[in-house]
């Protein structure tokens, strides 16, 4: 009797176990790993600093370092990133120089002046020059796709890179460009509230969004909807002109109200919810950054990761600060001053791809 429920003990210690093992597994539920959620890709922001010494800064969102080179060149005041983030377009005034962007390895200089940073499509084939003309660029070789002698700023190509929008500022209209259509058509709106100096489409194109000035220190924010041929959003503002910085996903654009020469303008940053149309929060910067030190940061350029994740701002008036917003958390998260006076830094980039 001893011996068989010793027996019998072994065979539950061995067998049951194994049994149990062999069930679940065919059941297919315990075999698989468990889904650990990927870690956030710390992408490389890039912004740049013409004077005294040019310099190229990088800064991680991630691990929230921030790095320098040197730049060989004077007078760049722009830089984009390509989309893949392999290589940088730098703007000075007379030529775009493009490098690599581990190495500033020089492989180019286009003979294409630009007034502002230049623009690149979400494929990386196509880059679009903006100053006293507009030239749109073949990535591959540096052809010229298309030629405009229409001065065009705050350049951008739509998600799906059949067409390209901007501002006249001078004649307060859109410019939209067809390149799907051989022909080139080219659409511009009229907007009687003031001037664009940003026009951003929403990925499906359905809405734009404007940063206006009207006249003197008053500016705007507001929402076109393109079918409705009308303005659904509007906010008025005194002070300097802001930038928007929209998702990828579409969900959220962000925009500031930095000061002027008479305006103290905000230390604000909007938060506005592009489906429903209405602000979803206002992000007090000041009371963050006066927890490090006593100063107040109104926000000017901007720029949102790939992954939709960080939010990286400028200071809007002294432009020799940045500040991390970590959109999923809804809340600042970091900031960097990099002890500069009277330097004004350029535009924030970042790769487009994920």
């Amino acid at each position: 009797m001893l011996v068989l429920s010793r027996k019998l003990w072994l065979w539950a210690f061995v067998v049951i176990p194994g049994l149990v093992v062999y069930l679940v597994s065919c059941n297919g539920k315990a075999t698989q790993p468990q889904h650990v959620p990927d870690e956030p890709k710390d992408y490389r922001v890039y912004f740049c600093n013409p004077e005294p010494v040019p310099k190229l800064f990088i800064y991680h969102p991630v691990t929230r370092h921030l790095d320098s080179m040197d730049l060989p060149w004077s007078g760049v005041r722009y830089v984009t990133a390509s989309a893949d983030g392999q290589r940088l377009y730098l703007t000075l005034e007379n030529s775009v120089i493009v490098v690599e962007s581990d190495s500033l390895t020089f492989i180019a200089e286009l003979p294409h002046g630009g007034r502002g940073a230049v623009a690149v499509s979400s494929d990386g084939k196509l880059l679009a020059v903006a100053g006293k003309d507009l030239y749109i660029l073949r990535t591959t070789d540096y052809s010229i796709v298309y030629h405009d002698t229409t001065s065009v700023g705050s350049v951008t190509f739509s998600t799906d890179n059949s067409r390209v929008y901007g501002a006249i500022f001078n004649q307060r209209k859109s410019y939209e460009l067809d390149l799907a259509d051989s022909t080139r058509l080219v659409g511009r709106t009229v907007f009687a509230d003031g001037a664009p100096m940003q026009l951003v489409p929403t990925p499906d194109e359905s809405k734009w969004l404007l940063y206006l000035i009207s006249g003197g220190d008053i500016y705007a924010f507001e929402v076109y909807d393109v079918q409705a041929d009308s303005i659904v959003f509007a906010q008025d503002f005194c002070g300097g002109p802001g930038q928007i910085a929209i998702m990828p996903n579409g969900k959220y654009a962000f925009y500031g109200n930095p000061a002027s020469f008479h305006s103290p303008g905000s230390s604000d940053l909007m938060v506005f919810d592009i489906e429903s149309n209405r602000i979803d929060e206002v992000v007090n910067t000041e009371a963050f950054i006066d927890s490090l030190t006593p100063y107040y940061f109104p926000v000017g350029s901007m720029v949102v990761t790939p992954d939709n994740r960080w939010l990286i701002a400028q200071d809007g008036v002294t432009a020799h600060s940045v500040l991390l917003y970590d959109i999923e958390q809804r809340e600042l998260v970091d900031y960097h001053t990099l002890g500069f006076s009277n330097v004004e830094l350029g535009n924030l980039t970042v790769q487009k791809q994920e």
